[in-house]
């Protein structure tokens, strides 16, 4: 909020007292920000942690602030907030698996070394892991 209100030109005491207003009254929330930008995103664009912190970075919070909302990304509380049973895995794994099975019912007529290379390249693009993705990979095609 700082950096964008001072590329627009406005003086420091302004946005000093703006933002402290802000602040005070609750309405500009760091972590609550990242909570909701990382809930939003697991629940209906899953992305691996790698692009959750990159976009939660560029917008300027804080690397404890990320980290802490990503840690709680592997908590089985929020499984539950974002409709998924705890099993235990990785929430990365787990995402990944569902953007596998979710898009391969899209691709049931690709060639399937096709369809895996399309599927490799959105989990990729989508900031997953190779870890995550290659497991994911060899899921069954669903019927």
């Amino acid at each position: 909020m700082v950096t964008r209100l001072r590329d627009k030109g406005w003086p420091d005491i302004v946005v000093n007292s703006v933002v402290g207003q802000l602040l005070e009254l609750q309405i500009i929330d760091d972590r609550r920000f990242a909570r909701d930008w990382v809930r939003y995103r697991d629940r209906l664009r899953p992305s691996g942690e790698w692009l959750l912190r990159h976009e939660l970075e560029e917008k300027g919070l804080d690397r404890r602030i990320v980290d802490d909302a990503l840690a709680r990304r592997q908590t089985p509380e929020w499984f539950e907030e974002i409709g998924l049973k705890w099993d235990g895995r990785k929430i990365d794994r787990v995402l990944c698996e569902q953007v596998v099975v979710a898009r391969s019912r899209r691709m049931i007529n690709i060639d399937e070394d096709k369809r895996r290379t399309r599927l490799a390249g959105l989990l990729i693009r989508r900031g997953f892991r190779p870890g995550d993705i290659f497991p994911a990979l060899r899921l069954p095609t669903p019927e």
